[in-house]
């Protein structure tokens, strides 16, 4: 069960970031040597493939602590941390449904027509669910002012080289 935080803090950001670097580096070193089954497989040495993900486990925890990290409190901050990201990115994807909701009632309303009318008012009260006032907790301002170091750590992709 993940334990109840008192907040994200831009200190807390800053150090997930320089401690997601050791553990990215620790989990590379790890990418040959872990052995993997084929698709929908499995395999008689079930075992030894146990003995290795415990062996990884414990060189990533030894990475970690070697550089000063806790390996349990850095999960605990890599959680809290990943709970406000997801939380910001599902409120900016409601916040662009609403719009593209608007934008749709916008164009039905200037179609004109009784069933046209009728179809937008049920996509206003639709919309009115959509917009109603949320208090964002603090967390997401953090991920806010973070953003562009998080998104090296939820989307690579999207945080460019």
């Amino acid at each position: 069960m993940l334990k109840k935080h008192a907040g994200l803090t831009d200190a807390d950001v800053r150090r997930l970031v320089h401690e997601w670097t050791v553990f990215d580096t620790a989990m590379a070193t790890l990418q040959d040597s872990v052995p993997t089954l084929p698709q929908g497989g499995t395999s008689p040495d079930d075992l030894a493939q146990a003995e290795a993900a415990w062996a990884a486990d414990a060189r990533i925890r030894s990475t970690l602590e070697s550089a000063g990290t806790d390996p349990a409190s850095f999960l605990t901050l890599y959680r809290n941390v990943a709970e406000a990201w997801w939380a910001q990115v599902e409120a900016e994807n409601r916040d662009r449904a609403a719009a593209g909701l608007r934008r749709e009632i916008d164009a039905l309303k200037k179609t004109g027509g009784e069933d046209t009318k009728k179809v937008a008012d049920e996509l206003e009260r639709g919309l009115k669910s959509l917009e109603q006032p949320r208090a964002d907790p603090p967390d997401l301002e953090v991920v806010r002012r973070n953003r562009a170091d998080l998104a090296k750590i939820f989307s690579p992709e999207a945080a460019g080289p």
